[in-house]
């Protein structure tokens, strides 16, 4: 299972944080256009061996590949919509600075809480670069132990409480993905405030220790089966709730899979693992699932027919471009649409 995780994108969608898409929940284009689509996506791409099937290991081969693109689409996106600058930058690889583009803390703070400008949040916004503060690769790996769980207030409006942590986790990330220290982002650092699961061993535990707060409701650390169940619950689109073997076969994965020790709940390590598995197998049990959903002869690959009769299953496996064209085809509709108001084409007015 796929686990796509990150509180600090938790924006609206005219935020630079939250532009991303949910291949399971946008509307989806003509049933044949996708079609189209999926079948050259497979004589293309999937199809490596031109064997007119596609195997277990090329599925997670363009799995992998494909994951890589989402990411770099996502950050190319992102550090453009929020205007970097040029800045001097120090490294540790020489002494002499280098001009970079670069994100500075507050204007990423302004562009992503505008809300929470002026308000007194317990962070400190306003962060001049000072390269004698610049840390040693050693000592910024100290900084993963000094990042602590949000603070909630009871009283705190709700709303208020989920930007505060927002903000708060925002704010880890930015220290460990700050690699030379000097308070500046490069486009390779903001890759890792992005995405914590791909960076090092220390951004790593941080992602784990986000979603173990959001999913852990008793506090205990751990997570067991009742909460695993919530939580997906939460994050499920209406297409998963409305197959009547969705839960069953969540609570078998949790069972089988994710609970090595069979102890019923999940632990520090089991969530690790189920997070952020190791590269060999990160794509393996999605492989499994999309071959599961359209192996109807049981020969353990997929015919270009089997895919294209399960093809709403399959829309995972649209590139970041298709969903691209998507999003610049409904905006050009509702320009369209915005224009022929503004024309009163076809508008009955009632004025008084």
């Amino acid at each position: 299972m796929e686990f796509c995780y990150s509180m600090i994108n938790d924006k609206p969608t005219e935020s630079p944080q939250s532009d991303q898409h949910n291949s399971e929940s946008d509307s989806p284009a003509d049933s044949e256009y996708i079609k189209r689509e999926l079948k050259d996506l497979i004589q293309r791409k999937l199809d490596q061996d031109k064997n007119g099937q596609v195997s277990y290991e090329e599925l997670k081969k363009y799995l992998a590949d494909l994951h890589e693109r989402n990411i770099e689409h996502n950050v190319d996106k992102q550090w453009t919509l929020y205007s970097p600058q040029i800045h001097e930058v120090f490294s540790w690889e020489g002494y002499e600075p280098e001009k970079k583009e670069v994100l500075t803390w507050d204007h990423y703070f302004n562009q992503t809480y505008p809300e929470l400008i002026g308000v007194d949040i317990g962070i400190p916004i306003n962060r001049e670069q000072d390269s004698a503060r610049m840390l040693s690769p050693d000592e910024l790996k100290k900084e993963e132990t000094t990042t602590k769980s949000p603070d909630v207030d009871p009283n705190e409006d709700p709303h208020m409480r989920s930007l505060r942590v927002m903000v708060q986790r925002a704010d880890a990330r930015w220290k460990l993905a700050d690699e030379n220290g000097d308070t500046l982002l490069t486009k390779n650092e903001f890759k890792m405030l992005l995405h914590p699961d791909e960076g090092y061993e220390e951004l790593q535990n941080l992602f784990v220790r986000e979603a173990t707060e959001d999913m852990d409701l008793d506090k205990d650390g751990k997570i067991g089966l009742d909460e695993f169940m919530k939580h997906l619950q939460v994050l499920a689109n209406d297409q998963e709730k409305s197959d009547p073997h969705w839960l069953s076969s969540q609570k078998e994965n949790f069972g089988r899979f994710l609970d090595k020790n069979k102890d019923g709940i999940l632990d520090g390590d089991e969530i690790k693992d189920w997070l952020v598995p190791p590269k060999s197998r990160k794509f393996d049990s999605e492989a499994k699932r999309l071959l599961d959903i359209g192996d109807a002869n049981e020969d353990h690959s997929l015919s270009s027919a089997e895919i294209l009769e399960h093809f709403d299953q399959y829309l995972s496996l649209l590139p970041p471009e298709y969903w691209q064209n998507m999003s610049q085809d409904a905006e050009s509709n509702e320009i369209s649409n915005d224009e022929s108001i503004l024309k009163g084409d076809g508008q009955k007015h009632d004025e008084l």
